[in-house]
């Protein structure tokens, strides 16, 4: 499940426990999303500190252009960053 909010979206699926995306447990979130213009701009100016738990992955059979890659914050939290996401409500 997708929700969307302004430029905000939330998603709701279950997962396999411990998955390089996020926590699978219930009552949890499993990780938050961003977009960006290019993953690869945003992992080199992450440099060294980069802590990819996933990806870049590249989903361009579904939507042209969409990559993605899991990072952990500091705490360990994972983050996903996304470039070239659209859904329906934006393509024409």
């Amino acid at each position: 499940m997708l929700l969307r909010l302004r430029q905000s979206c939330w998603t709701a699926a279950p997962v396999a426990e411990n998955a390089a995306d996020g926590p699978g447990s219930a009552g949890s979130v499993r990780h938050l999303a961003f977009q960006v213009d290019d993953i690869e701009s945003f992992l080199a100016g992450l440099g060294e500190d980069a802590r990819i738990s996933l990806g870049p992955l590249d989903f361009s059979t579904f939507l042209p252009g969409w990559r993605s890659v899991w990072v952990k914050d500091p705490d360990g939290v994972i983050v996903e960053v996304s470039q070239g996401y659209r859904d329906h409500s934006h393509t024409h």
